[in-house]
């Protein structure tokens, strides 16, 4: 695959409101983008977050770059930052996975009203503790914990539809389980409880 560089295309990239010379270069290099990442191991859905990623990187730098064929290709130059996007696309997956091992070890319990557990003393503390909990966290904070940890759904869906990522979903249910389990032990040590003095709520 041929890609030829035309340095009155990237001169025009410099004023951020040229739509007309985004849309090109984004049409022109978007297969080469691709195949720098899927050359450095990239697959699956990940190509579309990284393609998205240098975009945003060219966004924010082209206004200081100046382009001399004689320095050095501006291929060359795009295929650092793809390959920079692409390391750090890899730790971030390591990231990722290491806080849905963590979520992962730790399973909630969460009793319906009609189960018949709602009179246990574990569920009465449960509940009440994310009652608590839920009043003084954020919105978007409490709805990654209970859309991903008590309705079990993937943290891949909720982050799409909070408008956030993946990674931001499991700290955000992180966070929240640590709370609701600190507070399930202060109502234990206050003696609201009548049950052993651990609980776990885990996601």
């Amino acid at each position: 695959m041929r890609f030829r560089t035309r340095p009155s295309l990237i001169a025009r990239l410099r004023n951020l409101n040229d739509a007309e010379a985004w849309r090109e270069f984004q049409s022109s290099y978007r297969p080469f983008i691709r195949q720098v990442g899927i050359d450095a191991g990239v697959r699956g859905e990940t190509l579309a977050d990284l393609v998205q990623d240098v975009w945003l990187t060219v966004v924010r730098v082209i206004p200081r770059f100046a382009y001399d064929p004689s320095r050095g290709r501006f291929r060359s130059w795009l295929a650092r930052i793809v390959r920079s996007r692409c390391s750090d696309l890899a730790r971030k997956k390591k990231r990722d996975a290491s806080l849905k091992a963590q979520l992962s070890s730790r399973p909630v319990v969460w009793p319906s009203a009609s189960d018949g557990q709602d009179r246990h003393p574990s569920a009465v503390t449960l509940r009440a503790a994310l009652d608590v909990v839920r009043g003084t966290t954020r919105p978007r904070t409490w709805r990654c914990f209970e859309q991903h940890v008590l309705q079990s759904r993937p943290a891949h869906d909720v982050a799409r539809e909070a408008g956030t990522t993946v990674n931001a979903v499991y700290l955000n249910s992180m966070r929240v389980m640590n709370r609701v389990e600190g507070e399930c032990r202060r109502r234990l040590d206050e003696g609201q409880g009548h049950e052993s003095r651990t609980v776990s709520v885990n996601g």
